[in-house]
């Protein structure tokens, strides 16, 4: 296991792991160094690791969080039946200060009557929601 055989040609460019120490053995470094070369290289991989430990939770409660607010903005989502939007609309855009009282009563009758009609058509259908 301590000793490199290279049976790969040599081009320029990275490489996904590190050759230091190998090529230091090589040329004949001290031992106590190349010890002490593996002790550092092996913090820095464990500490390496545990960063990468740490972003990956992270990114993982992103996710998460992002799912969950998803979620939630579909669930709330208010969908209105467009009948009642209509009859939502028409009150909106009902002018009441120029109206004449007569035919305020005659609007406000012709509004009970859409609303008991919309009333009745849900109760048709097993809405109940009078």
């Amino acid at each position: 296991g301590e000793d490199i055989v290279f049976l790969r040609k040599i081009v320029p460019g990275g490489s996904d792991r590190s050759y230091g120490i190998h090529v230091a053995r090589l040329a004949g470094l001290p031992s106590a160094v190349i010890e002490n070369a593996k002790k550092i290289l092996h913090r820095l991989e464990n500490s390496a690791l545990l960063q990468e430990a740490k972003v990956n939770k992270i990114n993982e409660k992103t996710a998460a969080a992002v799912e969950k607010k998803e979620t939630f903005q579909k669930s709330n989502k208010l969908e209105i039946d467009p009948k009642l939007a209509s009859l939502l609309k028409e009150l909106k855009n009902l002018d009441i200060n120029n109206l004449t009282p007569l035919s305020a009563l005659n609007k406000l009758n012709d509004l009970k009557t859409k609303v008991e009609q919309y009333i009745e058509s849900k109760d048709m259908e097993g809405n109940n929601i009078a």
